[in-house]
């Protein structure tokens, strides 16, 4: 009777072990399918106080050191990728930005490329040779860990800024051209191009 008593504790115990295993397994891939499932995010976008006319005066160096400044491209919706040579995610959603970016360049938007470590830019010009990246790329130091569009907790993340200089959209893991196309599509009445 001790030893049925024992093996039913342990069965309890055993059956409250999984049942937690499940809700930690559950929990892990709802929060995967969150953070890649791809879809932009509208909030919170833009942080307390950030303007149109406040994000056209930021200015990025390019990888020759020349000024960038972000009102170039008012007019345009630009997708800014912050990204990092290390980064996995990255590299997967690179032929998606360069189709997004060839796709639309010569008519309603752009794609900014952000690099954000601390890396030489002979090296990222190396890194763009080797992955045919044709959309243009700026550095910005990532010490601070925040930029003029507010913290970047994680690589990569897209910002979208509607033609009019508005951060609408804010996406953590990686993007599609697919799914930046759907969300310009569905959002038309901020995001026209």
């Amino acid at each position: 009777k001790h030893a049925q008593a024992q093996g039913d504790h342990g069965t309890e115990v055993m059956s409250s072990r999984s049942q937690w295993l499940l809700i930690i397994a559950v929990a892990v891939i709802a929060l995967g399918l969150g953070m890649f499932a791809g879809h932009l995010k509208t909030e919170p976008a833009a942080p307390h106080g950030m303007t149109a006319e406040r994000i056209y005066t930021a200015t990025f160096l390019d990888l020759d050191n020349r000024p960038q400044p972000l009102e170039r491209w008012k007019g345009k919706v630009v997708v800014l990728n912050f990204w990092a040579t290390w980064c996995p995610p990255c590299l997967e959603e690179i032929p998606q930005l360069i189709i997004f970016h060839e796709t639309h360049k010569d008519s309603n938007a752009v794609v900014l490329g952000i690099n954000f470590e601390r890396v030489s830019a002979d090296r990222v010009k190396q890194f763009i040779d080797t992955y045919s990246i044709t959309y243009p790329i700026v550095q910005v130091n990532p010490d601070s860990g925040s930029t003029v569009f507010g913290p970047v907790s994680g690589l990569p993340t897209s910002l979208l800024l509607d033609p009019a200089g508005n951060l609408v959209a804010r996406q953590i893991g990686p993007v599609t051209s697919e799914t930046i196309e759907e969300y310009i599509n569905s959002h038309a009445t901020k995001v026209k191009p």
